[in-house]
Formats: structure tokens, C-alpha cells, sequence
């Protein structure tokens, strides 16, 4: 059982006000791995989105910090199938009870040494351990927040996971909202785009059982 001290959990509210602040995706990320890094002490990190089900997930391109667009490129062509660490953190049974994954808990490190997926991929772009971070709505996952370390530093510690797992409820909230708001900007987006094409008629929208709803 790790003690988390009073600035530990401080530091998670300050998280979760940054946040707050977030009305777009991007925004979002780019906040979210930005905290994390600092709270965890961390040297880069990447967020994904996720869709689909368990049978065919679908991880979109992400934003990362230390990583370029090549290199997300690369990891969705063809490093994704050889990460060891992406289907652990999808595993719905799994991540609903520990949403936090650790590379030095995963792996046997004398062996992933010398895969392809970390000579290839982890190595020219100096990373080294992972601690990786589901986010879920309800129990599916909408999305992978990792934040990573060189091979100079120590593997992410207790304390770290610990503080990681605080943080998991407010970085899920923020999701979710975030993804609510641009849904309901992408709505009235198509309401405002049909209006100038009804030339004055009326635009009524139903819900699944014609229920009217705007």
C-alpha cells in the first residue's frame, strides 16, 4: 500500500483544473500529456483515441510530445501490431481494474531488448519504460494516455502508479466531456448548414423513436 502525501494529491487537483479549461480535443491532449509529464517526471508521451469494441478496436493517430508524425505514421503502419504493451491496456476485463500499466511489469526487459519493436521504434526515439493509462466510459476504453522514459532513468516507481491511478477518474471526465462538447458543435454544425439550404422551411430532428428533439 502506497501513502500518497498531501502535495501528491494537490498536484492531481491541479490536473484536473488545467483540465477544466480544455473545449477541444487537441487541447485536451496536449494538456493532459503536458500534466502527466510533469507530475510523473516523465520525458515524453502520446494520446490516442480509441473506438470500436474489443473484436476491432480502432486506435486513431494520437498526439504525442518527443515524437514526430513520422513516427506516429510508422507506429499505426506497422508498429502497433508488434507493441506488447496495446492490447493489455485495451483489455476491457483488465484495465476496468487496473487502468495502469507498467513496461517492467509486462515484459522480461533482457528479451524486449532485443525485439524489433524496441530497437526499431523505442530506441531511435529514446524511449524506454512506459506507464500507460486506459480511460474509459463505462467500461470500454475511449483512451491510451502513456507517458515514457530514456533508458538513463529509473522505471516509473509505486508512488508514480499510484499517483497515475488518482488522477484516472478526472482525466476520464475530461474526456468524456470534451468529446460531448465537439459532438454537440458537429450537430449544430449540420443544423446550420441544412437551415441555409431550406430556404426558410422548417428543420425538425427526431431521436431514434421520433421523438422530437430540436
Amino acid at each position: 500500500m502506497v501513502n500518497l502525501s498531501t502535495k501528491d494529491f494537490e498536484e492531481v487537483l491541479c490536473i484536473n483544473d488545467e483540465l477544466l479549461g480544455c473545449r477541444s480535443m487537441d487541447q485536451l491532449r496536449a494538456s493532459a500529456m503536458s500534466s502527466m509529464r510533469r507530475v510523473l517526471d516523465a520525458d515524453s508521451s502520446v494520446f490516442f483515441g480509441v473506438t470500436g469494441s474489443e473484436k476491432d478496436w480502432n486506435v486513431d493517430l494520437g498526439q504525442a510530445y518527443g515524437a514526430d508524425e513520422a513516427d506516429l505514421t510508422d507506429y499505426h503502419n506497422h508498429y502497433m501490431n508488434l507493441d506488447p504493451f496495446l492490447a493489455k491496456a485495451l483489455d476491457e476485463k483488465s484495465s476496468q481494474g487496473a487502468p495502469i500499466i507498467t513496461s517492467n511489469r509486462l515484459v522480461n526487459y533482457r528479451s524486449f531488448e532485443r525485439t524489433e519493436f524496441y530497437n526499431d521504434f523505442f530506441r531511435p526515439i529514446s524511449v524506454h519504460s512506459v506507464l500507460g493509462i486506459t480511460l474509459h466510459l463505462d467500461a470500454k476504453p475511449i483512451g491510451l494516455l502513456a507517458v515514457h522514459r530514456p533508458r538513463s532513468a529509473r522505471h516509473f516507481t509505486q508512488l508514480e502508479q499510484a499517483k497515475a491511478r488518482l488522477a484516472v477518474p478526472g482525466l476520464s471526465a475530461a474526456l468524456q466531456r470534451v468529446m460531448s462538447l465537439e459532438e454537440v458543435f458537429e450537430r449544430d454544425r449540420i443544423i446550420e448548414s441544412l437551415a441555409l439550404e431550406l430556404n426558410c422551411e422548417g428543420l425538425m430532428i427526431l431521436d431514434s423513436e421520433f421523438r422530437s428533439v430540436l
